[in-house]
């Protein structure tokens, strides 16, 4: 861990809610995998993420709704990950804006760069989505490779935002 120097004030990581964000992205991608996801395998299901008790907790509310629907869990555990992931970028909008007059340029730009990643994400877990919305028997193959390739995209993004801003030596607590 880098430690900052008087010339390099700590950037306010938000290194709690980019984990959330993480495994929430995480259980989408087993969800969206899991094609027998049911109302009553979701505990199973959540079992081969890194953070089942949190996969359980947050995909609880849309029992009742998903049913016994495969696709109905993936909606929602994407829909869960995108509030989550909109979120993470208005923060972090909200920073970049804070620091415009405070703080070094390095840690302005890797708050920059994560805004810019979030935003990538929201527009691949949007398509995801609307994708999932639109599920055909006859396309279900590729359709459902194309949400995987997107959720796959979202992990990099917030990846390479929370590797970035550790290379930029903007790390902090």
């Amino acid at each position: 861990m880098t430690k900052p120097t008087h010339n390099q004030p700590r950037m306010a990581r938000p290194s709690t809610t980019i984990h959330i964000a993480v495994s929430l992205l995480l259980i989408a991608t087993v969800v969206v995998s899991a094609t027998n996801a049911t109302d009553d395998n979701v505990r199973e299901a959540c079992k081969a993420t890194r953070h089942p008790a949190l996969c359980v907790r947050t995909l609880a509310p849309f029992s009742r709704a998903a049913g016994r629907s495969p696709h109905r869990w993936a909606r929602a555990a994407v829909s869960v990950a995108l509030a989550e992931t909109e979120r993470v970028r208005r923060d972090l909008s909200r920073e970049v804006r804070a620091r415009i007059r405070a703080g070094s340029p390095r840690a302005r730009a890797a708050l920059a760069d994560c805004v810019e990643c979030f935003g990538d994400a929201v527009g691949e877990l949007w398509s995801s989505l609307m994708m999932l919305r639109t599920l055909r028997v006859v396309a279900f193959g590729p359709q459902m490779g194309d949400v995987e390739t997107w959720v796959s995209a979202v992990l990099t993004d917030v990846f390479t935002c929370s590797t970035g801003s550790e290379r930029r030596g903007g790390r902090g607590r």
